[in-house]
């Protein structure tokens, strides 16, 4: 998996787990055998643009139980982003977000916990 994967996985996974130093335990590499079988695994830099758009609209719009759509009419991937539910933790504005992607055959649905800081959405 190239560098560009990596980072847009450890966004989005979500948006999704925190790149760099994470991938540097054998915790990280253990993930990133992990990945291998997740759709970013089969998504190109054009994809995570789209899917990195959408799940951004998400996060700072969509309603509670709003689902926002995107896809990439070039290479089929596509997914779905649903905010469950939103709070405030130590200040910062969170939301459960549940994540519905497929790209090259690979299918995942996952939920995860985001907080919003001054450097943007983080999972918590």
């Amino acid at each position: 998996m190239d560098r560009f994967r990596v980072a847009a996985w450890g966004m989005t996974a979500l948006c999704a787990l925190a790149a760099g130093a994470w991938f540097a335990d054998s915790a990280g590499a253990a993930n990133m055998w992990f990945a291998r079988d997740m759709p970013i695994s089969r998504m190109n830099a054009e994809d995570v643009g789209i899917m990195q758009g959408a799940v951004n609209a998400a996060l700072d719009a969509a309603a509670d139980g709003e689902t926002r759509r995107w896809e990439n009419s070039k290479t089929g991937a596509h997914g779905e982003f649903t905010p469950r539910s939103s709070f405030t933790d130590s200040g910062m504005r969170c939301r459960d977000l549940e994540i519905d992607n497929s790209a090259g055959g690979r299918n995942n649905r996952s939920v995860y916990t985001l907080c919003k800081g001054a450097d943007g959405w983080k999972i918590q």
